[in-house]
């Protein structure tokens, strides 16, 4: 599996658009994570074949001019399906059907003001107790 975590810092101009589509097919990933894509899942709908033709794409709305986070796969290679999200994440559960690797995955990314923070801690708590209880 082959992953690709980017902070973009904004999915609005065109020549980000260009650079993570020569860094997609250079690297050729099976899922794309953006953090602060600053745009919503509208806007990703529009520009997700110019980034990676053919794929799909999830994501949690920016507020005003920060955040954002999104997922980009391609279904040809994987599977994404019982989607969770929040503030600070999205997550998903993942299948390969080429070699049937399953497992969960997620895009999480804390917030940079500190009156968000203790939620944002909290949060991650959470995940820490949900992942014991699986093993």
């Amino acid at each position: 599996m082959k992953l690709i975590s980017w902070n973009i810092r904004g999915c609005c101009n065109p020549r980000k658009w260009k650079t993570l589509g020569r860094k997609v097919r250079q690297e050729s990933p099976d899922i794309l994570f953006l953090q602060e894509t600053k745009c919503s899942l509208e806007h990703m709908q529009t520009i997700k074949d110019k980034i990676w033709k053919g794929c799909q794409v999830m994501a949690i709305d920016a507020t005003g001019q920060s955040g954002g986070i999104a997922i980009l796969w391609h279904p040809r290679t994987v599977e994404l399906s019982n989607w969770r999200a929040n503030k600070f994440a999205l997550m998903a559960d993942f299948f390969f059907p080429d070699t049937g690797v399953r497992g969960s995955t997620g895009n999480i990314y804390g917030p940079s003001n500190f009156q968000a923070k203790r939620s944002f801690l909290d949060f991650l708590q959470w995940i820490q107790a949900l992942a014991s209880q699986d093993l």
